[in-house]
């Protein structure tokens, strides 16, 4: 874990105890995901909407500007059926009106005739004064009638250009009729059924004016926190490479340098909005947090897993793990050989400090060094034997006197002599003792 600098920031939020502050980050955090998904989904959908409505406006203001009538086509095609055929149509109009009117014994005249004889006819027999009165009518008539078809003749003058109007309106028309239905009545009723959906799509805009003002609303409510869980990371930082060095210099590595490196990513489209502008963040805030060492003194700091050895790790982690031991959650650690290149004074703080973080978690230490096997509660022996044309690996559980034994020879070597046993004794005797213990 000291190798990964992901890591780093779990195990400062956990010296610092700032997972509350932390777990408010995140669930803003989270929130702005749901609102940002939802913008997301909804700028879409409003997209699509407002191509609908810009075609819809479209055809909306091409049956505006063609203002249809209804029954105008059919009136159009009449008219123009007149004025392609003019010529033919003056013609026999003035061929009928002649015929009525104006000819030698034209049938208004014969008509009259007639009538004039069956006026005198009804002086001799009543009866027929009811004829001559429907002859008169029909005189008047055909008097009507001749006088309508003088008009349409001295109206009617060949115009090329109207013709063209008129035939030019009729393709505009027909044009509107395929796209919308087939008839001017159609047209009219997809008319009102554009003006209606219109309407309903603006709906979506309103939505998504909420949502961007939700997200700027916390947007700026996550970098205020996040600026909050900075500072507050910055101040343990501090504390916690001061502790650290202490540690380190009780461990034999008195000349190493801690530092914890701090920083911040602005970005334009970061969701942490501060004072000094958009930073990236994720639920674990806006900081990037990597452990520096430096293993001598003058030395710059470099990147814990550029520069340190397997011991040097290994003590690094003794001393954050006795530091963040209460609030550490790992319950079991595991530490082999510890002991490479160390010795004496030293060899007994890794011993005291291994002890004491036995009392939060369960500890395993594979060591060669009395100093720090004799403050343990309980010893295993590793060796290896022949059996059977095979080496095996065997552990033994040790009791209290093997214990003292493997003390011993630790200290001495392979002879065990009743000094060094002795020794051994008084050594785990003064770690048994109650202040020791404490």
């Amino acid at each position: 874990s000291l190798l990964r600098p992901v890591q780093h920031l779990e195990l400062l939020d956990d010296y610092d105890r700032l997972r509350p502050l932390r777990d408010e980050v995140r669930g803003l955090y989270q929130s702005l995901e749901t609102l940002h998904r939802e913008e997301k989904e909804l700028t879409a959908s409003v997209q699509a909407r407002r191509e609908r409505g810009e075609f819809l406006q479209y055809q909306l203001e091409e049956i505006e500007r063609c203002q249809p009538r209804p029954g105008e086509d059919e009136e159009l095609e009449n008219e123009r059926l007149v004025l392609a055929h003019i010529e033919d149509l003056f013609e026999g109009l003035k061929a009928v009106y002649g015929a009525l009117f104006e000819d030698e014994h034209s049938i208004i005249e014969g008509l009259s005739a007639v009538s004039g004889r069956l006026e005198k006819l009804s002086r001799i027999d009543v009866g027929l004064k009811k004829n001559h009165s429907e002859s008169a009518d029909l005189i008047y008539r055909l008097e009507e009638l001749a006088a309508e078809l003088r008009s349409r003749l001295q109206a009617l003058q060949p115009d090329p250009d109207h013709l063209t109007e008129v035939v030019e309106r009729l393709e505009e028309l027909a044009r509107l009729k395929r796209k919308h239905g087939g008839s001017l009545e159609a047209v009219r009723e997809r008319q009102q059924e554009i003006a209606a959906e219109l309407e309903t799509l603006t709906t979506g805009d309103q939505r998504l004016e909420e949502i961007e003002d939700e997200i700027t609303e916390k947007e700026q409510l996550l970098g205020t926190l996040c600026q909050r869980l900075s500072d507050s990371r910055k101040s343990a930082a501090g504390n916690l490479s001061r502790e650290v060095k202490k540690q380190l210099k009780s461990l034999g590595m008195p000349g190493t340098g801690f530092s914890v490196d701090i920083r911040q990513q602005k970005d334009e489209q970061g969701w942490a909005r501060t004072s000094q502008g958009r930073y990236h963040c994720d639920a674990s805030g806006m900081d990037q947090v990597q452990f520096l060492i430096s293993p001598n003194p003058g030395e710059g700091f470099r990147p814990l897993s550029k520069i340190a050895s397997g011991g040097e790790i290994s003590r690094i982690m003794l001393a954050m793990k006795s530091i963040l031991a209460d609030a550490d959650r790992v319950p079991l650690l595991v530490f082999d050989e510890i002991d490479v290149g160390i010795g004496g004074p030293v060899a007994e703080a890794v011993g005291r400090a291994l002890r004491s973080l036995g009392r939060t978690h369960q500890v395993l230490c594979i060591t060669h060094l009395h100093q720090i096997a004799c403050l343990a509660q309980e010893h295993y022996l590793v060796s290896k034997e022949q059996r059977e044309g095979r080496t095996e690996t065997i552990i033994r559980q040790l009791g209290s006197r093997e214990k003292e034994n493997e003390i011993a020879r630790m200290m001495g070597g392979k002879e065990i002599t009743p000094i060094t046993l002795k020794h051994a004794r008084e050594m785990i005797r003064q770690q048994d003792r109650p202040e020791a213990r404490s």
